[in-house]
């Protein structure tokens, strides 16, 4: 969109002027109202540079009238209502419709003024970072951690506010509360804080140097030993080795078997190997490359397979013995399918009806075992009996 002028300059010897200073400046013609000279210069030079500044002037007044500040559309508000209350009265109901209008309209930019004024990122050619990360653009953000990012900006953004903040050796955060004497506020974790941290600069959409301004106020606001967390790609270790297969000293360790393959033909005398830690030896191959040319032998022996421990022994086991494995089998109101993978592993099918049947006959034989004990037989034998089929129903691998 092109620049719009509100100030010509006007050539006078084209227009007929013979005599006198040849370049005019006037203002642009508008609607009726025809151009209007300002001044005369010698040069055309001189007069550009008239009318660029007048166009400059006219822009900012222009830019003024557009939006004036908020004491003028109160201004503005408190004539419209004048007046609306006259025409009210004296019952015109065209003039009623628009100082209504008017009215509202000065209302909606006096609403726009005062929301700039809450906006800590409005009226501002340049947004720094801690207009970014103020609090208000976050109203999810906790007051704690609200008042953290303030003191970090050394902005008071919360009541009370934190003056200093600590980190202590065994990584907790402590504050201290404006006015209190001592950090005497624990925080929680300092590596809480640093995560919330990073993604509260993640989020914000810092530039680089705006992000390095925001992590160097916080190193530098927050007191104490700041714990380094472990590097994520720590440096590769050695893993390959030169060695002697006489003993003869003069091991080296490298990074890669190429290094080692050079290191030991410098060596003196015979014997000389490579081998990574996995015991694979290497040597030159084709194309001056590294090869493998003696893989390292399998460990011979097998992982001892675990032995199936199966059902224990329940008939030789006391009544209180019985009513333990009841209860570590998960009592009568719990599905043991964990007890039944450790008491059956390597079995799919059948483990947990299994281990509830064997549960089942350890409440039975318990309780047959107590009715013999205070006399009572006839009670005895009947949980006696089935505890018995229960046994019969249950499959081969989990019998004892």
């Amino acid at each position: 969109m092109a620049k719009k002028n509100y100030y010509q300059i006007v050539d006078r010897l084209r227009l007929g002027f013979a005599t006198g200073k040849r370049y005019a400046v006037e203002t642009v013609s508008v609607g009726h109202i025809g151009p209007e000279t300002v001044k005369i210069f010698n040069t055309k030079r001189a007069a550009t540079t008239h009318a660029r500044r007048l166009n400059k002037s006219w822009e900012k007044a222009a830019r003024e009238i557009v939006n004036p500040p908020a004491d003028w559309h109160e201004a503005q508000r408190a004539m419209y209502q004048g007046r609306l209350a006259d025409d009210i009265q004296a019952g015109h109901g065209g003039a009623v419709d628009y100082w209504q209008g008017a009215t509202s309209a000065e209302s909606a930019a006096i609403a726009w003024h005062e929301g700039r004024k809450g906006n800590p990122m409005a009226k501002k050619k340049s947004v720094t970072w801690k207009d970014k990360l103020h609090p208000q653009r976050f109203p999810g953000m906790s007051g704690k951690m609200a008042a953290i990012v303030g003191f970090i900006m050394n902005r008071k953004v919360t009541d009370p506010a934190f003056a200093g903040l600590m980190v202590t050796s065994d990584n907790h955060l402590l504050g201290m509360v404006e006015g209190d004497v001592g950090f005497n506020e624990h925080l929680g974790s300092y590596f809480d804080l640093l995560n919330n941290w990073t993604n509260l600069l993640g989020y914000a959409g810092l530039t680089k140097s705006q992000e390095r301004a925001a992590q160097k106020a916080f190193n530098s606001r927050i007191k104490g030993m700041k714990p380094q967390r472990a590097i994520r790609n720590p440096r590769k270790k050695a893993k390959y080795q030169v060695v002697n297969i006489y003993k003869i000293s003069g091991e080296s360790k490298h990074k890669t078997p190429e290094a080692a393959l050079k290191a030991a033909a410098k060596r003196e005398g015979i014997g000389w190997i490579v081998i990574d830690d996995k015991g694979n030896r290497w040597d030159w191959g084709p194309r001056n490359k590294a090869v493998i040319v003696e893989r390292a032998q399998a460990n011979p022996r097998k992982k001892a397979r675990k032995k199936n421990p199966g059902a224990p022994n329940l008939d030789g086991m006391s009544a209180g013995d019985l009513w333990d494995f009841w209860k570590k089998m998960g009592a009568s109101s719990v599905r043991p399918l964990s007890q039944a993978r450790k008491m059956f592993p390597g079995r799919k099918k059948g483990i947990v009806r299994a281990t509830i049947d064997l549960r089942n006959y350890a409440a039975n034989k318990a309780t047959a075992m107590q009715c013999r004990k205070r006399g009572d037989i006839k009670a005895a034998l009947m949980y006696e009996g089935i505890a018995d089929k229960i046994y019969k129903e249950l499959p081969t691998w989990a019998r004892w």
